[in-house]
């Protein structure tokens, strides 16, 4: 089964204008997809642009990283960039600020804002 989000309204937009309902996922649960923004002729709901986690995604099953003769080192090293990658795109998607320590390993940014080493 594909994965899916409807962005829910009363009826389909037009003339008469829509009411917006709800954010829902493919199982029919409501969550929230983004963040309200004021715009100059009106607001908006901000999501988080779903192409750029596909090109992180793309770019961490490649399984590439930085290059070593030692084959240890390469496979830490590979494991880390692809870390780093998914890292940079939860906090990218991530609108409201909210911590992501509970996705990925804490990074130096939440550390500091719950005042935690690394070694956590």
């Amino acid at each position: 089964m594909k994965r899916y989000i409807d962005i829910v309204f009363d009826k389909i937009p037009g003339p008469d204008s829509a009411k917006f309902i709800e954010v829902e996922d493919s199982d029919g649960k409501s969550f929230r997809a983004g963040k309200w923004v004021d715009l100059p002729n009106g607001a908006a709901l901000r999501i988080p642009d779903y192409r750029y986690l596909l090109e992180v995604l793309q770019e961490i099953s490649k399984g590439e990283g930085r290059y070593s003769m030692n084959q240890l080192e390469h496979a830490s090293n590979t494991i880390e960039d692809m870390k780093a990658l998914a890292r940079k795109a939860v906090i990218e998607a991530n609108y409201e600020n909210e911590c992501t320590c509970h996705i990925l390993e804490p990074c130096d940014h939440c550390c500091e804002m719950h005042n935690w080493t690394k070694d956590k």
